[in-house]
């Protein structure tokens, strides 16, 4: 399961394209867009676990520790 934290925009970079002896040079700017994610938990199919749950084997080892 997982929840969107925010969107936003990566840092700037320059593309620069340049040919030599041909005039020719172009300059642009771009920032790539994202999405921040947070990843609450992992379900592998076929363990029969559901959302939110935990399984037998994973809550035995918290009370362990």
């Amino acid at each position: 399961m997982a929840t969107v934290i925010g969107n936003g925009l990566g840092d700037k970079i320059t593309v620069f394209k340049f040919k030599a002896k041909a005039r020719y040079s172009r300059k642009q700017g771009h920032r790539q867009p994202f999405t921040e994610v947070e990843i609450k938990n992992i379900v592998m199919p076929g363990t029969g676990a559901t959302e939110g749950s935990a399984s037998p084997q994973h809550s035995a080892e918290k009370e362990e520790n």
